[in-house]
């Protein structure tokens, strides 16, 4: 607002001198036009004299020339023809120029100007009425006061003063009632965002506010920041409700294979036995906890990522190669012929982990004497795809939507048997997401799941 202010006072004071020196410039022009009139008139004064060839003589009619003005003529040999009081000694210390000057004299300020070698236009009395030059030349000089002028311009500097000062004030008003009235809305909109805490997520501005164009853009981004606030804070929330939910189940686990150990018969193979029990559920709550930090690494800016060019083929072999034992002791075959030699942009130990975890996930759901394949292709010169297809049982469709959600299991029973805990799907996501990558999985019940990752490509500067 004080910025408006300010820039209303500038083009005010600017239009303000324009109008100022606008007006001085034609009430100058006009008052030198009417010192010209006088000039000529007193010209008009100045006749050849009969009785001496080449001389002059000035012919006054009464009250012709104001008291209040001054004139001097001078004749070609310097001799003054006529004048006013003292005038002429006035005129002698004028400059050469004829343009009018403002000079003071007596206390009293007057514009002047001086004609040089002005030629004497008098009319022939015995010819035939037609008008002839003679050969006499004068110097005139005129001056008239310009006190009225001064007092004019005066009065046009306080209109202008007085005026722009009203413009000032009513536009400042105006400016301040509109601005006031324009903000209102703005207002009303940071009142309902100060109103959202981890509770209250409610943000409606009324229909006067979500109605005006200029703000819509403004109400649209924030409902949906509030909309994407509300479900990243609900699904902390669960995320850590699940967590400790988990966590509360393998420690309950550990802790009654502790206490089944420690009640049962002194008998040191079965405190043994009790013992390894409790390292695999140890084991357990340890891989559990690795998934939540590896998971909160990947979706914050705990992992620092290296993004360069990367070989598909390499990372897929990779995880392909981690993955073996896995596969033998399920006996599930990897299928890993049609690997191609893509690059794409990325971090080769968080694409990786990408790979393994979702490898992991199809050897799982593979049922005995089954294959898992592995494939990658460029689809074109941005855009790199991975596809790993599993012929297990499916995805029921009610449990697609769930499937990237942390610790949600479409099987509860299979996961727990095989060692899940819903968290493998959610990571892949977030890394291909780190990626601005897509991930998709498509599923038919009872022939298999197929999981399509798309990549960007490494251009040839990465390369």
């Amino acid at each position: 607002m004080l910025v408006l202010l300010l820039a209303q006072g500038l083009l005010t004071a600017v239009a303000a001198t324009a109008v100022v020196v606008y007006t001085h410039r034609q009430m100058l022009t006009a008052f030198d036009a009417r010192l010209n009139r006088r000039m000529l008139t007193t010209l008009a004064m100045v006749q050849n004299a009969d009785e001496r060839p080449g001389g002059v003589e000035f012919s006054s009619q009464p009250n012709a020339i104001p008291k209040d003005h001054l004139y001097a003529v001078w004749d070609s040999r310097g001799a003054v023809v006529a004048a006013s009081p003292q005038s002429a000694n006035i005129f002698r210390t004028f400059s050469s120029t004829q343009t009018a000057v403002f000079f003071e004299e007596h206390g009293q300020t007057y514009r002047g100007a001086i004609w040089h070698s002005v030629p004497v236009l008098d009319q022939d009395d015995e010819g035939s009425g037609e008008a002839s030059w003679a050969r006499a030349h004068v110097d005139l000089a005129y001056a008239i006061p310009a006190h009225r002028f001064r007092a004019k311009f005066v009065g046009v500097v306080i209109i202008a003063i007085v005026g722009s000062c009203l413009f000032l004030a009513l536009s400042s008003l105006i400016a301040w009632f509109s601005v006031s009235r324009g903000l209102a809305p703005l207002d009303e909109l940071a009142a309902q965002a100060s109103r959202i805490t981890e509770h209250v997520w409610d943000f409606g501005p009324g229909s006067h506010v979500s109605n005006i164009a200029e703000l819509l853009p403004l109400t649209r981004a924030l409902e949906g920041l509030v909309s994407r606030l509300k479900s990243a804070f609900e699904r902390e929330r669960s995320f850590v409700d699940d967590a400790a939910h988990e966590l509360k189940t393998a420690i309950a686990i550990q802790k009654s294979t502790l206490q089944v150990t420690v009640q049962g018969p002194e008998d040191l193979l079965e405190y043994r036995k009790g013992f390894d029990q409790a390292l695999a559920d140890v084991d357990r709550l340890e891989a559990l906890v690795l998934r939540m930090l590896s998971l909160a690494s990947v979706e914050g800016s705990a992992y620092e990522a290296s993004f360069g060019s990367v070989s598909l083929y390499e990372t897929l072999l990779s995880a392909c190669d981690q993955l073996s034992p896995l596969a033998e002791l399920r006996d599930v075959r990897i299928d890993s012929r049609n690997l191609a030699s893509c690059f794409v942009l990325g971090d080769a130990g968080l694409l990786t982990t990408l790979w393994t975890a979702l490898l992991e996930n199809a050897i799982q759901h593979s049922a005995r004497g089954a294959s898992v394949a592995v494939a990658s292709f460029a689809l074109n010169a941005r855009l790199c795809m991975v596809c790993i297809r599993d012929c297990g049982e499916g995805i029921a469709p009610e449990a697609l939507p769930r499937v990237f959600d942390r610790f949600y299991r479409a099987d509860g029973s299979r996961s727990r048997e095989t060692g899940g805990y819903g968290l493998g799907l959610a990571i892949s996501k977030a890394i291909v997401e780190r990626h601005q990558g897509t991930i998709v999985i498509e599923t038919i019940p009872r022939q298999g799941t197929t999981v399509n990752v798309e990549l960007p490509s490494a251009s040839a500067e990465d390369k």
